[in-house]
């Protein structure tokens, strides 16, 4: 592991928490949560609770005391006297109820003998009632009040003068005046200066259908609510202890269960990759762990044990195909060298010849390819000019080329034609295959003396050829068929005449079916018009921009075919520099004023040595069987 690895390992472990420190972390505060949930429930259930005491004692005890004051008073014709006294006061008169003079208007009713007997009634309740206060009081809808009628005086308590009111909400008027028979009714407030205070009562029975009389009990909540506030306290102390242990007791637990198998497993992995590193082999990690956990991670164990043991057989027989590619690799690229070593690969290929230049090239689409190209001398006067393309790509394709290179060799250095040559290469090949491959051919024979061309193309591309001074055109020359597809076939032999100056392209199926990115060809019109561009190059350097040009075409296409070229251009008999200026002896700029020695315009009107009948033209004795041609049957092509 290198430095930069172990001080970027370093960082991230002081950024990392612990997954033990994880684990208690998230149980300690789990349990807090939970602590915390049962206090706000335990409050609400106590509150619920004691609210619930409150009222049914308040409510049993302020029915008592109604029904009390029911059988010794006249209670009706009191409560009547007090609210016809509070009503018939104007709103100004009302504005302050504690005021001497607002309650001067009640000192009449508190003579009476039924507020002395209400007053002794609830005053004896009143002290028997503990932690609460009991009065007589109307709830008043007109004027949204509460009107008190009896009062008792108690130790450190509000004490409300007969008369005296207070104004109330909508909610508690809801409450206790339109109350249902069913139910108790009961309000919660909070008063600023005394707190909560729980309010409820029994109902006098109905008086008047303008207010409603009521026994009232009120209990202050402060003592209540301190007390269960101290006592939950006291309970999320012990319920905050509690979850520290258990949270103590799991984090332990886990560590064992799943934070140190994890480690092992952890360190496991490290030392795999560094022994991996060293290049440690057959060394095991995770097959010896004794992890017994019985769940998941004794589940990873085994996963892990198993990708150990897969992994070091799988970089087993990586290493050996990793071996053997390279030596397939090393062979692939020893072929290569030997292919293109059999190709003629020197250049200039015959610096002493000043008659004619030539030069040739191939880039297998693989290591080794199925297309070729030859030349080479016959004689001093006769150059054969071979381009061939096997069928498939690869070795099978490389070995079929270097079979029928070295056919063609053996058959033309014995004097054939072209097509005679094509012949019995068709029939060796068909003698023995059963892969059933096949190769296309363009063969031709140049004579040097004459630019005589005599050539022949089994199922191959046409040729492209330019004449002195003109563009390159294809040259659609009389096809047969392939080489290999079967047996007895026939082929036929043309001649193309050259003149000083004239070029010959010729190519495999590579070139126009090279392909760009958008799977377009690049065509034998697109070929054409790059040829048509190489006025005043040399043939090495057309090919070179033929190929440049195929190599933008395709862009990152990957090429699809091997790309072979080869290009000629004839110069003459006598040479780029001979005498006669690049033309043949007694050629076109010779003193016969453009007339072969003998022909055109001569004496012998085409009939003499070097004309059509003579010995090397059309008509000549060997009718096939000679370099010199196919009885006059082929189609010349002047420059």
């Amino acid at each position: 592991m290198s430095e930069q690895e172990k001080q970027n390992n370093s960082q991230n472990g002081t950024k990392r928490k612990k997954l033990a420190t994880k684990i208690f972390t998230r149980v300690a505060l789990g349990s807090v949560i939970l602590a915390l949930l049962n206090m706000v429930a335990g409050i609400g259930l106590y509150t619920a609770s004691l609210l619930d005491v409150y009222r049914r004692e308040g409510y049993s005890l302020a029915s008592n005391i109604a029904d009390t004051l029911g059988k010794e008073l006249k209670l009706a014709p009191f409560i009547n006297e007090v609210m016809d006294v509070y009503h018939s006061l104007s709103p100004e008169e009302r504005e302050n109820p504690e005021s001497e003079a607002y309650l001067n208007h009640f000192s009449s009713v508190k003579r009476t003998n039924d507020y002395a007997k209400a007053m002794s009634i609830i005053t004896k309740s009143d002290r028997s009632y503990e932690g609460g206060e009991i009065y007589l009081a109307v709830y008043d809808p007109k004027t949204e009040s509460v009107l008190y009628i009896a009062d008792p005086q108690q130790s450190d308590r509000i004490v409300h003068s007969t008369g005296a009111w207070e104004s109330v909400s909508k909610k508690e008027l809801r409450e206790f005046v339109y109350f249902d028979e069913d139910e108790r009714p009961n309000y919660t407030e909070y008063v600023p200066g005394y707190g909560w205070i729980y309010t409820t009562g029994f109902p006098i029975p109905r008086i008047s259908n303008e207010y409603q009389a009521y026994v009232l009990t009120e209990v202050h909540l402060n003592s209540p609510i301190k007390r269960a506030k101290a006592f939950f306290l006291q309970f999320l102390g012990i319920t905050l202890v509690l979850a520290a242990i258990l949270a103590y007791r799991i984090s332990q637990k886990l560590n064992k269960a799943v934070v140190k198998p994890i480690r092992e497993i952890s360190q496991a992995a490290i030392d795999y990759v560094e022994d991996k590193k060293d290049g440690v082999e057959d060394e095991r990690h995770f097959t010896v762990l004794q992890i017994h956990t019985g769940d998941e991670i004794e589940d990873l164990v085994d996963v892990m044990s198993n990708m150990e043991v897969e992994l070091n057989e799988y970089e087993t027989n990586l290493t050996r195909v990793t071996a053997e590619k390279q030596r397939i690799h090393t062979e692939l690229s020893l072929a290569n060298r030997i292919q293109a070593d059999m190709l003629p690969n020197i250049f200039p290929a015959f610096p002493d010849r000043k008659d004619f230049d030539i030069y040739a090239s191939m880039s297998p689409a693989k290591e080794v390819g199925g297309d070729f190209y030859d030349y080479f001398l016959i004689d001093d006067t006769h150059l054969v000019l071979v381009m061939a393309d096997v069928s498939g790509k690869g070795i099978p394709a490389a070995l079929f080329m270097m079979a029928s290179k070295s056919m063609i060799q053996n058959q033309v250095v014995n004097g054939r034609s072209p097509a005679d040559v094509l012949e019995n290469v068709n029939e060796q090949i068909c003698q023995n295959n059963r892969e059933d491959m096949f190769v296309t051919i363009w063969l031709g024979i140049l004579d040097l003396t004459n630019g005589r061309l005599i050539a022949s193309n089994a199922g191959h591309e046409y040729p492209m050829i330019s004449e002195a001074g003109q563009p390159f055109r294809i040259f659609k020359d009389p096809h047969g068929f392939v080489i290999g597809g079967m047996e007895g076939v026939r082929f036929r032999n043309y001649e193309i005449r050259m003149e000083p100056g004239t070029k010959l392209f010729l190519y495999t199926d590579g070139a126009p079916e090279a392909t760009d990115e958008n799977d377009r060809m690049f065509g034998t019109e697109r070929m054409l018009q790059v040829l048509r561009g190489t006025d005043g190059m040399n043939v090495q350097q057309i090919l070179e921009y033929m190929e440049a040009s195929v190599r933008a075409f395709s862009g990152s296409a990957a090429q699809f075919d091997d790309l072979t070229m080869l290009c000629i251009e004839y110069f003459g008999a006598g040479g780029v520099n001979g005498t006669d200026s690049g033309n043949r002896a007694g050629g076109v700029n010779g003193t016969d004023s453009g007339n072969r020695a003998g022909g055109g315009n001569g004496t012998d009107s085409r009939n003499g040595t070097g004309g059509r009948n003579g010995t090397g033209g059309e008509s000549g004795t060997d009718s096939r069987n000679g370099i010199g041609g196919e009885s006059g049957t082929g189609e010349e092509q002047k420059a």
